[in-house]
C-alpha cells in the first residue's frame, strides 16, 4: 500500500516527475512507469533533461548534482518563485547526502513520517 493510498482523503496533490537518468529513462518508460501509482492526486511527468533534478539539488544546497530518486514533501503554501521552495521534509537514495539517505523498510517508514508531518502542518 502507498503513502497516498492510507490517506485517500488527504487534500493534497502529488507530482511524480521521471527524470532521464539512465539509458533506459525514455518517455515510453515513463509513461508506462506512470502505471505504478494511480490516483486522482497524482500528476505524472517526463524530465529527459534533467532540469527539476538540477534545480531540485541546488535548492538543497548539492550544486553540480542531480537529485533523483528523492521524495519531498511540502507545505500547501510553498511557492516555486526563482527555484523550489524548501520542503518540509524529504528523503533520497542518492549516495552523496547521508542525513536523508533512506532504502527499504527505512525509506517506508520515513515516507509515512513526512506524510504525517505534512498532513498535520496542512490541516493544523
Amino acid at each position: 500500500m502507498s503513502v497516498l493510498e492510507e490517506s485517500p482523503d488527504a487534500d493534497i496533490s502529488a507530482s511524480i516527475v521521471w527524470i532521464h537518468m539512465l539509458p533506459d529513462d525514455t518517455k515510453a518508460a515513463a509513461e508506462a512507469s506512470a502505471g505504478i501509482i494511480v490516483d486522482r492526486r497524482v500528476r505524472h511527468f517526463h524530465d529527459p533533461h534533467q532540469r527539476l533534478g538540477t534545480a531540485i539539488a541546488a535548492g538543497l544546497g548539492w550544486e553540480g548534482q542531480i537529485a533523483w530518486d528523492i521524495y519531498l514533501f511540502y507545505d500547501k503554501d510553498g511557492r516555486w518563485t526563482e527555484g523550489p521552495p524548501a520542503p518540509l521534509d524529504f528523503m533520497h537514495q542518492c549516495p552523496w547526502e547521508p542525513a536523508h539517505f533512506r532504502t527499504g523498510d527505512a525509506l517506508v517508514l520515513g515516507l509515512r513520517e513526512a506524510m504525517q508531518k505534512m498532513l498535520e502542518k496542512t490541516i493544523g
